[in-house]
């Protein structure tokens, strides 16, 4: 990013003093509401305030395929709506907003209507009719970049990375030396923006409590605050340092599906099964080479 970027910033609207819940109606479709910072439709959630700024994006340079001299290819490819990544960003922010911002829980609601209950052998079961809780798209400013980067022996399979781009902060300076100009924060999971999001829905009141706005955070114990202090599949990303930064020489985990990593857990298992009963395998005596052939193969002396 040039200089010049990074000094003529626009400045996000003035964060409101205090915040208050606007009020939310229910019908078979979900929630609904809206104020100034946000609208819900359909348990859907739109932020409208925001402090992203749209100049913050992988540079011309980066987003041209090029190959090193050593067979190496990287290029940004910026990711739309439609596409899968971007719909996992979606639903894995969405449910944190629906509970610490609307206070409805991070699960989609239940109604009890007799429309929508199964009578199954005398027992009742209440269907759920609301959808899980979505962000709609990111808040203005912010755009998701994948990195493709790998060997032209092998250009099918890429190491494919998602990075957040637009954030205000200024992370470390690039390089070894203070000469060069500090590095644009980029959000690397969907878990290091929730709490940066909760805060722009809130229309900016009070603080945030991101890693990024309040430095020196351990990412994994952010996700066990925004899980009640309870576990989730969030709990297992990579942490990517302290001080946050978060430039493009971060070596962050791949984005991968659910069931990808189900598959991975699987074989861990599978893993840890087999190492376990070789341990329980009797051990293999070694033959004593100290006795000479002869000697084993002589028959024992009868009696005399």
């Amino acid at each position: 990013m040039e200089q010049s970027e990074i000094t003529n910033l626009t400045l996000p609207p003035e964060p409101q003093d205090t915040f208050t819940l606007p009020i939310l109606e229910k019908n078979a479709n979900g929630w609904e509401g809206k104020c100034k910072t946000f609208r819900v439709v359909h348990n859907v959630i739109n932020i409208k305030y925001s402090d992203g700024n749209p100049n913050r994006v992988p540079s011309a340079e980066q987003r041209v395929r090029t190959v090193d001299d050593e067979g190496n290819f990287s290029h940004h490819v910026q990711l739309s709506e439609n596409e899968e990544i971007f719909q996992l960003w979606m639903r894995k922010i969405g449910p944190y907003l629906g509970d610490w911002v609307l206070g409805k829980g991070r699960n989609g609601t239940f109604r009890s209507n007799p429309l929508h209950l199964v009578h199954i052998l005398g027992l009742v079961l209440t269907k759920p009719v609301s959808p899980e809780w979505k962000l709609m798209k990111f808040p203005p400013g912010y755009t998701l970049w994948l990195h493709k980067s790998g060997v032209e022996t092998d250009p099918a399979n890429p190491r494919t990375d998602a990075y957040l781009h637009g954030a205000l902060h200024l992370g470390p300076t690039v390089g070894r030396t203070n000469t060069h100009a500090p590095s644009p924060t980029l959000f690397r999971s969907p878990m290091e923006f929730v709490e940066h999001a909760i805060w722009l829905m809130r229309g900016g009141a009070g603080r945030c409590r991101c890693k990024y706005c309040e430095p020196g955070q351990n990412q994994l114990d952010i996700n066990r605050r925004l899980n009640r202090g309870g576990t989730d599949d969030s709990d297992a990303e990579s942490e990517q340092g302290e001080g946050g930064g978060g430039g493009e020489g971060s070596d962050v985990g791949r984005q991968s599906s659910s069931s990808s990593s189900r598959r991975r857990g699987a074989g861990a298992q599978a893993r840890r099964v087999r190492r376990a009963r070789r341990d329980r395998s009797p051990p293999i005596m070694a033959k004593d080479y100290r006795v000479g052939n002869d000697a084993a193969a002589a028959p024992p002396a009868g009696p005399a």
